[in-house]
């Protein structure tokens, strides 16, 4: 059944984290630095374990220690563990209170700000909206402003997105909107099918980042490197390969962690805006609100009545 006249969803895009250099402080000085220092320490260990006081030679190439494959596997690696951390870390945040908004910047909010009565202009198709749309998702396919684009949309998992809770906001709560998202299933099942989509996601952006970056280390290791033979490169087993693991880690952490934060944020921000308009409309359904948001003990007064104190 649809739900009884609801009144005007509160205006998401408010806040002051929603400035552009607040923003930007909060994803490369706090987030990205910390991941930088935690990722290059992690990497700085774990290449002394593996190169200092070897017998073998360590080179770009040859086994049994290559450098080129230890960078492309730590790449993978790093980039995969930094996705899943930051659902869980991130996601928890913004579960408790919106972290910050970036939409403003994409596309006009949608007609849900309580203190528009000016017209609210349809968004041209642009490619951040396509990147982010999906044909799956049962609130997407009410918004005439996200009804043409396609794949890239998926990518977001907008119906995955999740609904601040405020004060109401528990870590249970969380993790069962996090994993849980078909009831008709296990929990395990459930657990698995959201690894396999993280891993997915992940996967694509370390892909994008390993055709850039991993070319350049080689080459640049390649230019610092002792030849051997007539086309591999051989270092000291300290300190080359460990500084140079260090600021391989380095790197990647500040590429990797505000593109994944960035993903997060504008998955649940979309999720917001459609939901409230859904309920604005009279066109989201009760069944439609379970399923999209995977709260099954949620009603939509009260998941409001939340949204708008963590809002707030």
């Amino acid at each position: 059944m649809k739900p009884s006249a609801p009144g005007p969803a509160p205006a998401i895009s408010v806040g002051v984290k929603n400035s552009i250099w607040s923003i930007f402080f909060y994803l490369i000085v706090i987030q990205a630095l910390g991941s930088a220092i935690i990722s290059g320490g992690i990497e700085f260990a774990i290449a002394y374990a593996m190169y200092h006081s070897r017998v073998n030679l360590i080179t770009l190439w040859a086994f049994p220690h290559t450098i080129s494959g230890d960078c492309a596997l730590s790449l993978f690696i790093q980039v995969g563990l930094t996705w899943a951390s930051e659902e869980i870390l991130i996601g928890f945040d913004d579960y408790k209170r919106p972290v910050f908004r970036l939409n403003r910047w994409i596309n006009k909010p949608s007609p849900q700000a309580e203190q528009s009565n000016e017209e609210v202009l349809l968004p041209k198709k642009r490619f951040i909206v396509d990147y982010f749309e999906t044909k799956d998702n049962v609130i997407v396919k009410q918004n005439r402003l996200y009804k043409n684009c396609n794949w890239l949309f998926a990518y977001l998992e907008v119906n995955r997105g999740i609904i601040p809770k405020g004060k109401g906001a528990t870590l249970k709560g969380f993790l069962m909107s996090q994993f849980v998202h078909d009831g008709s299933r296990s929990k395990f099942v459930n657990f698995l099918e959201w690894f396999v989509q993280k891993f997915i996601r992940s996967m694509i952006l370390a892909i994008a980042m390993f055709v850039v970056i991993w070319p350049v280390t080689m080459g640049i290791l390649a230019g610092i490197g002792h030849r051997v033979g007539s086309y591999d490169f051989y270092f000291n087993d300290y300190p080359l390969p460990q500084v140079m693991k260090l600021i391989y880690g380095v790197v990647i952490a500040f590429i990797c962690t505000p593109v994944t934060i960035i993903v997060i944020m504008l998955r649940n921000q979309f999720h917001e805006e459609l939901y409230y308009e859904g309920l604005a409309n009279g066109t989201l359904q009760r069944d439609q609100e379970d399923c999209s948001t995977g709260s099954i003990d949620q009603d939509i007064s009260t998941t409001k009545h939340q949204s708008a104190e963590a809002i707030v």
